[in-house]
């Protein structure tokens, strides 16, 4: 059981067939966190490897939230356990961006394994850490990729549930490298797996302007062509891009408009 005094966290264990304290347990509960903030309303839930979260309201400096944190009792001491739970994640602009939320935390180091599509979790980059309790992760979409899967590690110990990412498009599509005349069309195709609600080729001056732009609306599953005019871009190097609406999708190049 669990409970919270001026501020204090505390836990017990007692035999439900005696009502007696189990042995390392004082009478008095054992603090797990101290009186910082004002806690109230601890619930609890008891894992199958013996540690047991405990999730409380808190108000601290004005803010007010519920948290969490993960135990394990050790030789009559408690040590905090680190945890992560997912806060947000998409795919967008052809990676996977995704906001984890950290419970004792410390210092802590994190690291992050991922799986593409059926194959065994290895080793992955790409984790930033944003102050003690928050990591993000940008993740570039591997060409055919139909599923990414993300689990957070600490010492060697899966402290996240795993993150599953279905991807919408799985061929990424190609714009290939051109030299047209002014007035051609720049050609690709695109070859979905799931419908799209748009796709969009842009053609970008050095300057960074857009001189070009067609969006084609409400793609199934499929191949497509598609053909966007120049529309009087002016002779010199310009950069293609083709994305989709999920994200899933998206490639450039480099084209070159001669007179």
């Amino acid at each position: 059981m669990v409970w919270a005094h001026a501020g204090t966290l505390y836990a017990n264990a007692i035999d439900t067939h005696t009502g007696q304290y189990l042995a390392g347990w004082p009478s008095t509960g054992m603090v797990l966190c101290p009186g910082v903030g004002t806690r109230s309303e601890p619930a609890l839930l008891v894992h199958d490897d013996g540690t047991f979260t405990v999730a409380w309201t808190e108000e601290r400096a004005g803010e007010f939230g519920v948290r969490h944190a993960r135990f394990r009792i050790e030789d009559g001491t408690v040590a905090t356990l680190l945890t992560a739970q997912v806060i947000e994640h998409r795919v967008h602009e052809g990676r996977v961006e995704a906001e984890w939320r950290l419970a004792g935390a410390g210092e802590a180091p994190i690291s992050l394994v991922r799986a593409v599509d059926e194959t065994a979790f290895a080793d992955h980059a790409g984790l930033e850490r944003v102050g003690v309790n928050t990591v993000r992760l940008r993740d570039a979409l591997p060409s055919g990729a139909r599923r990414l899967r993300y689990v957070l590690h600490s010492s060697g110990e899966a402290i996240s549930d795993t993150l599953d990412v279905a991807l919408t498009a799985v061929r990424l599509p190609r714009l290939h490298a051109a030299t047209l005349q002014r007035g051609d069309a720049l050609e690709t195709r695109l070859l979905l797996d799931s419908p799209e609600a748009w796709a969009e080729v842009a053609l970008y001056d050095v300057a960074g302007r857009c001189v070009a732009r067609q969006r084609w609306s409400s793609l199934g599953a499929g191949e497509h062509a598609l053909r966007l005019q120049q529309l009087g871009a002016r002779p010199g190097v310009h950069l293609a891009r083709l994305r989709t609406a999920s994200g899933a999708a998206t490639s450039r190049t480099i084209v070159r408009l001669e007179r």
